[in-house]
């Protein structure tokens, strides 16, 4: 495991407020399925965790069990829409995996990278917008589960800029069995912003 650096600082909400991600890719068994936030890592197919400390006085009743992403304080910059002081900032991992970082801490293992996010919304209608990374749609979700040839979710989601995601990078070794997708980006009610207190 690389070491944990403290590379960055954590990012607070700022411009690009409270919105979530779906997968598009028609004909496939992720199209139209949200990404989610668990174990400081993105999934597609697994329920989002979150987390709410019992503190005298705070009410977690408002609070949701989506995935709710925010532009940082940065414009190439990225985090989770959340209440948690310092916030928590989504990065891609040297292996690139996308992840966030956990609360109360701005490290991420060394190599890590956490600008070159662009995030765009389409207030009009129900049209949707979109999520690149370094000037490309190239996230992947990749099998966690099945025998090949009858692979399965959840799929962990992955940016394979220029294909340079390695097989030993993936949680079943075989790039070529990940799939594809546009990151599109799904306006969410701004009234119920922060979603969470902190994700986990």
């Amino acid at each position: 495991m690389a070491p944990l650096v403290a590379s960055m600082a954590i990012l607070p909400r700022d411009t690009i407020k409270n919105f979530g991600l779906i997968a598009i890719h028609s004909a496939s068994p992720i199209h139209l399925q949200s990404v989610n936030a668990a174990g400081n890592k993105f999934w597609i197919g697994k329920d989002t965790q979150t987390y709410c400390p019992a503190i005298e006085g705070l009410d977690c009743s408002h609070f949701q069990n989506i995935t709710a992403f925010s532009q940082g304080s940065k414009s190439d910059t990225l985090g989770l829409d959340t209440e948690v002081p310092g916030g928590q900032a989504v990065y891609v991992s040297p292996k690139g995996a996308l992840s966030f970082t956990i609360a109360h801490s701005g490290a991420t293992p060394a190599g890590s990278t956490y600008e070159s996010f662009k995030a765009t919304l389409n207030n009009s209608g129900n049209q949707l917008g979109d999520l690149s990374y370094n000037g490309t749609d190239s996230f992947v979700a990749c099998p966690t589960r099945g025998k090949k040839g009858h692979r399965e979710g959840p799929y962990q989601v992955f940016v394979d800029v220029n294909n340079s995601l390695k097989n030993k990078d993936v949680p079943l070794g075989h790039v070529d069995e990940c799939i594809g997708f546009l990151a599109a980006t799904v306006k969410l009610d701004t009234a119920k912003s922060p979603a969470a207190w902190q994700y986990q």
